[in-house]
């Protein structure tokens, strides 16, 4: 992924509490997009795999 680490880190972080708590609603820490197509994406978690 091309994201800062401080992005990185809190996706990372986000990912490990997701696994912990199912409870667990991380806001989106990235939006990524495609300028010639009707797609966005909101990224919020990483899941280490």
């Amino acid at each position: 992924m091309l994201n800062p680490d401080e992005q990185r880190a809190t996706i990372l972080a986000n990912g490990q509490s997701d696994a912990t708590n199912p409870a667990f609603d991380p806001h989106p820490v990235v939006k990524l997009f495609d300028p010639l197509g009707g797609g966005a994406w909101l990224n919020s978690k990483k899941m280490r795999g």
